[in-house]
């Protein structure tokens, strides 16, 4: 059986360098995931520094380094995965589904896009060209995954709020919390939000943070009578990444940056109105496996239709974004 032909985008951290990084899960990049896979051949990679690029190919083992997206097309790809900077992905979009040579599936680092002009732009291109389009994101996570069936399942969807924190820009690591709330409540009737004044320059645990990666602080409107809050900062030291469901008879925690899952339930309630509280926490067990060769898998091997990384979600969750852009500067409650 032939090998899927795989071409990467980017030659920078999230397309391979990050395989380094003794504190992250292996797989961590997409060259790691694939190069894991006895049915792919990674068969070309594309920077714009070509000395980049020779280094990412010899490091995985990829016979071809270009510096043109036209060259990396000519080797027929049947799958490009897109690792460059955001507010470049309309323009690489662009080339590479509507190249004569397109291939059949697009793997887009997240976010989508940089506004959601070009969020929409990006989506519609691929669905013009017959490209398939998947968006990276954390939904195939077994962690994330037990957390939303424990609130159907445990919890029977009866959310009276949630309260999410997460560091960095929004852009950066809040386009991960937006899409989590998206997956486990759906999208909001509305949003309003405020922009966080502090200027900040850079972060000692994110190459990827840029000055002008706005952060937000926003309350989330749902139809089922309950709210969301995120509070996205730049001002920790730390990287930071939790939410928290509160329910009639409990509540959920998911904290330690995706890592500890908490739970709590109402005691059994005696005499005293005193004793109407929650129980002992419990941690919940989690299988994990790596977030990275689960995205890879699916966009191999997966349903488009049912996808849960595929462009249709990732559009949904920008549009709560721009919802909070526009909230912040008009300072204005804006309905989706």
């Amino acid at each position: 059986m032939a090998k899927v032909r795989v071409g990467i985008i980017g030659c920078g951290n999230i397309a391979g360098l990050n395989e380094s990084d003794p504190y992250r899960q292996k797989p961590c990049t997409h060259a790691g995931a694939y190069s894991r896979r006895q049915d792919v051949e990674i068969v070309g990679c594309c920077d714009s520094d070509a000395g980049r690029g020779r280094d990412f190919a010899q490091r995985f083992s990829i016979p071809c380094a270009v510096t043109k997206i036209g060259q990396l097309l000519d080797l027929r790809p049947d799958v490009v995965s897109i690792c460059v900077p955001y507010r470049a992905h309309r323009r690489i979009v662009q080339q590479v589904a509507g190249h004569q040579n397109r291939p059949a599936k697009i793997l887009l680092e997240k976010p989508i896009a940089h506004s959601g002009k070009d969020a929409q732009a990006v989506a519609d291109i691929c669905r013009e060209n017959g490209v398939r389009l998947y968006v990276n994101n954390r939904r195939l996570s077994p962690f994330y995954r037990k957390l939303r069936r424990m609130v159907r399942e445990d919890f029977h969807d009866e959310v009276i709020a949630a309260t999410a924190w997460c560091s960095s820009g929004m852009h950066t690591i809040g386009i991960h919390m937006v899409d989590l709330l998206c997956s486990i409540c759906g999208e909001p009737l509305w949003v309003s939000a405020q922009k966080e004044a502090a200027q900040i320059e850079r972060l000692p645990y994110s190459h990827n943070f840029t000055p002008d990666d706005d952060r937000y602080r926003a309350v989330l409107g749902y139809a089922r009578d309950f709210e969301a809050v995120i509070i996205n900062t730049a001002r920790t030291r730390f990287t930071y990444f939790e939410v928290e469901f509160l329910f009639p008879n409990g509540r959920i925690r998911a904290v330690d940056n995706g890592r500890t899952l908490i739970v709590q339930k109402m005691g059994r309630p005696g005499k005293s109105t005193l004793s109407y509280r929650l129980a002992a926490e419990k941690q919940v067990a989690v299988q994990d496996k790596p977030l990275f060769q689960l995205v890879i898998d699916e966009v191999l091997t997966g349903d488009y239709d049912t996808s849960a990384v595929r462009g249709e979600e990732a559009l949904k969750s920008y549009r709560v974004i721009e919802a909070m852009r526009r909230s912040a500067r008009t300072q204005r409650k804006v309905s989706l």
